[in-house]
């Protein structure tokens, strides 16, 4: 649980039973997401035309990508079981 803790530690200062922190706190997730899909969104745009190294950039943004839109879902939902006493 430490690791879990370390990785997702803003999901971990919500208040349990404290309904404006969890909605503070999935905003500033949801709010991080979607900046990180627009910066991706433009590196891809920017590179897209460039014959072979736009492909490759391309799949990578869209790697980078996965991998954020995952970690943010797993911080929205460790922030709604720590709102509600599940997780400690």
């Amino acid at each position: 649980m430490d690791l879990i803790k370390n990785i997702w530690f803003f999901s971990f200062k919500v208040e349990k039973k404290n309904a404006s922190s969890l909605v503070v706190n999935l905003i500033v997730w949801v709010v991080a997401a979607v900046l990180a899909g627009l910066v991706l969104w433009l590196a891809a745009a920017l590179t897209g035309w460039i014959p072979l190294i736009g492909g490759l950039i391309g799949g990578i943004v869209g790697f980078v990508g996965g991998v954020i839109e995952i970690y943010s879902l797993i911080g929205i939902v460790l922030s709604v079981l720590k709102f509600l006493d599940i997780v400690k």
